[in-house]
């Protein structure tokens, strides 16, 4: 892949663009599999469908905390460069 000729400043916006729709995408697959859990018959299907969901859950939860982080330190960037 080429590299991007845009400021800093927009990749790291799109960047925690990109991992607020993988954490919302993550969520979405734990609530699938909780949903399948629910209605599985065989508790060692449950189980793994349970410890499924909490994969994506850990995984959601993760890319939250990527994306605040990236903000968090973006905005300090912007905030140390305004003038007084």
């Amino acid at each position: 892949m080429l590299p991007d000729s845009r400021p800093q400043a927009k990749l790291g916006a799109r960047g925690e663009l990109r991992r607020w729709t993988a954490a919302r995408e993550y969520w979405g697959r734990a609530v699938e599999f909780l949903e399948l859990a629910r209605f599985a018959a065989d508790p060692g299907i449950r189980n793994r469908y349970l410890r499924i969901a909490q994969y994506y859950r850990t995984a959601a939860e993760a890319e939250e905390r990527a994306a605040i982080q990236s903000t968090d330190e973006r905005l300090a960037e912007y905030s140390d460069r305004a003038p007084c």
